[in-house]
């Protein structure tokens, strides 16, 4: 536009102030048309970075609602699970009633009380809560399914100071981060099982394997016990007798602990706590 007012110019068409106004309201229109361009292009990227922010919004209230979904499903198993538990009992104390009187023959249905089925939709619905609160430790522990357990298996490497005797920081990283998941399913009884290599070693602290495997368990049990975590706990030692497959079983990296959580309500009993330690 410039080059057609300089041969307007040139030929006489256009006045010099004539062109000194068009020069002028030429620049002041491709101001405002890169203005204009300006404020699109940054209104298109705020609008680019909000849709970004309602996608992750989404996503988020997509995994809020499918974990709504899933306690919802939790309560409809636990209230059915009570139910049949109910009339197991009231079965149960027809069934002593009638042999405390003498009555025989005694019906069919007070004779024979069937043992409870294992809830399998519990089960898994148990299962997804639990593995869910334990994702912010999935860098550094393993899980697996066995039967109605959760084996959760902790390296010992991630656990112990050199000597098995206590926590190194990390350690007390993770075991807090692991009572925090644990407390998704209060009350649950957690067997915490030591496993060491089958390299014997002879210390005065600990004389064997089944001693180690022990010390580890106990350094685990405690520092669950020390940061509250609301559940049943108990411990154990298989020294080296159960190493992992497709790894030799004289390789440090069999030395773990792995928390056994029992996911069947009927293994729930009424849970108090670990005695304080005396003295």
């Amino acid at each position: 536009m410039r080059h057609v007012l300089m041969a307007l110019l040139a030929t006489g068409c256009v006045s010099k102030g004539r062109f000194e106004l068009l020069e002028v309201q030429l620049d002041a229109t491709r101001t405002a048309v890169s203005a204009r361009a300006q404020q699109h292009a940054e209104e298109t990227r705020a609008m680019e970075a909000r849709l970004a922010e309602l996608d992750e919004e989404l996503v988020l209230r997509q995994a809020e609602l499918d974990l709504l979904l899933i306690r919802e499903a939790l309560s409809d198993h636990a209230f059915d699970r009570a139910k049949e538990q109910i009339l197991v009992l009231v079965a149960e104390i027809e069934r002593l009633e009638a042999l405390k009187e003498g009555t025989d023959p005694l019906p069919d249905h007070v004779r024979e009380v069937p043992e409870p089925e294992v809830d399998t939709g519990l089960l898994h619905a148990r299962m997804a809560i639990l593995s869910e609160a334990l994702a912010p430790v999935m860098d550094r522990v393993e899980l697996r399914g066995e039967d109605t357990e959760v084996v959760v298996v902790v390296p010992l490497a991630q656990l112990v100071q050199e000597g098995w005797t206590t926590l190194s920081p990390r350690g007390e990283v993770l075991v807090k981060d692991l009572a925090k998941g644990l407390g998704a399913l209060p009350g649950v009884p957690v067997r915490v099982e030591g496993h060491t290599d089958t390299v014997p070693r002879h210390s005065a602290t600990f004389p064997s394997n089944w001693e180690r495997g022990f010390g580890a368990a106990l350094v685990m049990l405690r520092g669950l016990d020390a940061e509250g975590a609301p559940v049943q706990l108990s411990a154990a030692s298989w020294a080296g007798s159960r190493p992992l497959d497709g790894i030799d079983p004289e390789d440090d990296a069999q030395q773990r602990v792995e928390l056994w959580v029992e996911l069947d309500p009927a293994a729930q009993q009424r849970f108090d706590g670990l005695p304080d330690d005396e003295g």
